[in-house]
This record gives C-alpha cells, sequence and structure tokens, in this order.
C-alpha cells in the first residue's frame, strides 16, 4: 500500500514538471498480498446467525441464506432480477467473475424467493422523511386519504394505469383525478420500479459495502468473530461462500464438482 500511494505521488509529480526522470518504482516488485480468506461457520452458527438477520432484517436475513444456499457471491445475489428465478422449474441465473451462470435450488431457497418477490411489492411510496406535510397533506386532500395512510401506502396499493389507490382497508378504494397527484405517484413509482429481488429503501440496487453494518453487527451479537481473530479466519458475508462449498465438501462432494 505504502509503495503504491509512493509510486502514485511521483506519477503525479512527473506529469505536473516537478520530477524529470523515470518513475523509479515502476522497476520494484511489489509484494504479494495474501488475501485468502478460510473462514467458514458450523449448522449452529448458521441457524444462530439466520434467526438474529431475520429479526434484524428481512432483507438480509434473505439475501444471507440464498448465498448459504448456493454459494453465490454477494454481489450475485444483489444482483438478482425477477426474471432470473424460475420457482417452478428451481433454478436462478447468476452474473458473476466467471460469467452467467445457472444455480439449481431446493425448496428452502425456493421459500426464501418467494417471500423476497412478494416483499418487494411493500415498497413505501411516501416515506414521512422523504416527504414534506404539504405534499401529504396536498394528496390526502385530493384522494380522500388520511395523512397517515398516504405515508404507508406501498407500490403495490396503487395501479396507475387504471388511477387506482387501495389502502388495504375493506372498501378502501380511491380514484386519482387530479393531475398533479398523478404525477406525483407516477414519480415516486418510477423511483422505486426496479427489477431487483431485494431492492434499496429507495428502491435501487443495493452495493457490496451496504452488507457490512447489518450483517457484521449480527456476526458480531453471534460472537461468532473471537477478539484478535486473523484477517484470513474472520467471518465475513463471502465466508458464507464458503461454507456452502465447505458444508459439500465435507459431505462427500468431490471437490472437481
Amino acid at each position: 500500500l505504502i509503495l503504491g500511494d509512493m509510486r502514485n505521488v511521483i506519477n503525479k509529480m512527473i506529469r505536473w514538471g516537478y520530477y524529470k526522470r523515470q518513475n523509479p518504482l515502476l522497476t520494484v516488485e511489489f509484494p504479494k498480498v495474501d488475501n485468502e480468506k478460510n473462514a467458514f461457520i458450523d449448522p449452529n452458527q448458521a441457524m444462530e446467525l439466520l434467526a438474529r438477520l431475520k429479526k434484524r432484517s428481512l432483507k438480509w436475513y434473505g439475501i444471507a441464506y440464498i448465498s448459504l444456499l448456493t454459494g453465490a457471491r454477494l454481489s450475485e445475489v444483489l444482483t438478482l432480477r425477477v426474471q432470473d428465478v424460475d420457482l417452478v422449474h428451481g433454478f436462478i441465473k447468476v452474473n458473476g467473475k466467471t460469467g452467467r451462470r445457472t444455480v439449481a435450488i431446493k425448496k428452502m431457497a425456493i421459500d426464501v424467493l418467494e417471500e423476497a418477490i412478494s416483499l418487494r411489492k411493500n415498497i413505501v411510496l411516501f416515506k414521512q422523511r422523504e416527504t414534506s406535510t404539504k405534499e401529504v397533506k396536498f394528496i390526502a386532500e385530493k384522494t380522500g386519504l388520511t395523512p397517515t395512510w398516504v405515508c404507508r401506502l406501498y407500490w403495490a396499493d396503487v395501479d396507475l394505469e387504471r388511477g387506482i389507490i387501495y389502502n388495504r382497508k375493506p372498501g378502501g378504494k380511491h380514484i386519482i383525478k387530479h393531475p398533479e397527484v398523478r404525477r406525483m405517484f407516477k414519480e415516486r413509482i418510477e423511483r422505486v420500479e426496479n427489477p431487483y429481488i431485494w431492492p434499496s429503501r429507495t428502491g435501487k440496487q443495493i452495493w457490496n459495502s451496504g452488507a457490512s453494518k447489518s450483517f457484521m453487527q449480527t456476526v458480531g451479537e453471534c460472537g461468532i468473530n473471537a477478539p484478535g481473530v486473523e484477517f484470513s479466519e474472520k467471518v465475513t458475508f463471502h465466508s458464507l461462500r464458503h461454507t456452502f462449498c465447505s458444508w459439500l465438501t465435507m459431505g462427500g462432494t468431490p471437490l472437481s464438482v
């Protein structure tokens, strides 16, 4: 890291005209960094981790469970789209470092994916912290909803094509007549509408860095990583992929497979 920083500084000095010679670090052989991680968890640890994740976040419970059941990388799970999943025939198509591949899934994975796909419909359109009181009152006035219900509306509650809002109460159907209200709904729906099975709170793709908080906090609560544990033995999200492979190997599956 230090050598890399020095090389970058000298390259910048050469570009700015402060150094007139060749960068001496171009001929230096950099030490190879061992980033190999060996950690995996046992079934009891996995059950506790999943149980705690389910209480903390259904989203991260689902993401972690699919990785554990399929061996998929975090980036592969986060970019899973609805059209990549065939729940009838039991397989998913993932796109990762080695290209696109098809992975067979079992009943447990199918159940988790079914639940995740259904939860996509429960993205709240007008979150209180993202919507002004003035906007909420305007929508309530023009639709007949209460301000509270405006902030509880799910993506699946709105049929913009027919101009109908369902507020999940018996007979709770409201017509969208005002053009400005229709525009506001259209804008919010377009913002959250995406193909990903596990979108972010704003309806966009989750990036890998998003795993650190929910997942690593839960790992800490489980006491899986001992204080001062070596980097190669530290459990991270990628350890779920190692766990999948390790369990297969211990179960007698040949390494070539």
